[in-house]
């Protein structure tokens, strides 16, 4: 559905088939980490989202946040090439969500149904799997359920810090189903982190100020697209300013030659020896994304374009077989001591491999290329 405060939408999923050497890139994709996940161990040899338990590593919803990755990418991925079995893999987890929803309507494994802070944040990541695979066959189980969590769910279980990106998810489902309470919810989330957490970089105010940010990278990419994705559905100007300015800023003070702003792990800065982390790479290209279909201004698709070609090919083997937690654009050694930033420096986070030790970016790496392929229509 095409909504009068955007110039663009995406076409569906199963309308792109990539050829040339896009499809032998998701083919590699295919053929290796993408495919093969599991090898890179713990939690990809878990269950994931068609469990209820992953075991233990760092807060309770961390393994979920990098199953939630991993499912998104492969399902994208297998849907542009048809592939059966990168689908075969990826609707166990989702087929699983779908079919074990809670009487209230939670999806999701059962001890991240408290609304504590970073419980729902794993579920803005997986549910763009479920958009994804709506988008290619039209399923409508996946609106339909995701209406039921989101109405269900209180609105502070989406408020605190990263929880607040489920908006994106929340206003995807409004847009299908058209029931108003979904906005009213979306933006008492929005509304109420910005109340919750001013000081936050990514409070709407700080956004739409000259402040720099010094954020953790993932998180200001994720949520600075909130205020323009709300503006497509409100008409609201200081949404989509706050969302705009803060790529303006991102431009300034942040952004690295090869595409995309430092983070290791925060926002750093523009040495030429400053790195970002992978996820960086698919989380800014997927939010400038937003941008650019909601103001039609070809240059975020200049900014995609340069980060998808410079910095995502740089932090992946060419067969798909390693890829990097940090990566640099003037980096000349790669390996077990190699790695430069304050974080966990004289390491390993900026050597190929399957699993740094740090495990979103070995599934972050497999939304990239999908989605810049997704979206080029």
């Amino acid at each position: 559905m095409m909504n009068s405060n955007t110039k663009f939408s995406e076409v569906n999923l199963s309308a792109v088939e990539p050829e040339g050497w896009l499809r032998r890139y998701l083919e590699n994709q295919r053929n290796g980490l993408t495919g093969h996940v599991e090898h890179a161990q713990y939690p990809f040899n878990t269950p994931g989202w068609a469990g209820n338990a992953c075991g233990t590593h760092g807060e309770p919803w961390w393994p979920y946040e990098q199953t939630g990755y991993w499912v998104d990418g492969a399902t994208r991925c297998g849907h542009l090439l048809k592939d059966r079995f990168l689908l075969d893999k990826a609707e166990k987890q989702i087929e699983h969500v779908l079919d074990t929803q809670d009487s209230d309507g939670y999806l999701g494994p059962d001890f991240l149904k408290q609304p504590k802070p970073l419980n729902r944040w794993s579920h803005a990541v997986f549910f763009r799997a479920l958009m994804a695979h709506y988008s290619a066959n039209g399923d409508e189980r996946i609106p339909a359920s995701l209406a039921k969590h989101y109405l269900g769910s209180p609105v502070d279980a989406h408020v605190n810090s990263r929880d607040v990106c489920n908006v994106e998810a929340i206003l995807w489902t409004y847009e299908r189903t058209g029931d108003k309470k979904l906005l009213e919810h979306a933006v008492n989330a929005y509304d109420k982190f910005n109340k919750l957490l001013p000081e936050h970089d990514a409070a709407m105010e700080n956004l739409l100020s000259d402040k720099k940010a010094n954020e953790h990278g993932v998180t200001y990419n994720e949520m600075a697209k909130l205020g323009a994705i709300l503006y497509k559905y409100t008409g609201n100007n200081r949404y989509l300013n706050a969302s705009i300015n803060a790529y303006k800023k991102i431009d300034h003070y942040h952004m690295l030659i090869d595409g995309v702003c430092s983070s290791a792990e925060l926002l750093k800065g523009k040495d030429p020896l400053d790195s970002h982390e992978t996820c960086d790479i698919a989380d800014f290209t997927w939010s400038v994304g937003y941008l650019l279909m909601i103001t039609g201004n070809a240059a975020y698709a200049d900014k995609i374009e340069r980060a998808c070609f410079n910095a995502a090919p740089g932090a992946v083997k060419n067969d798909f077989t390693a890829m990097q937690y940090l990566s640099c654009p003037n980096q000349v050694i790669a390996d077990q001591t190699s790695n430069h930033n304050p974080m966990f420096r004289g390491g390993a986070l900026m050597a190929y491999c399957l699993n740094p030790g740090v495990e979103c970016c070995t599934a972050n790496v497999s939304r990239i290329m999908p989605n810049y392929v997704a979206r080029m229509w």
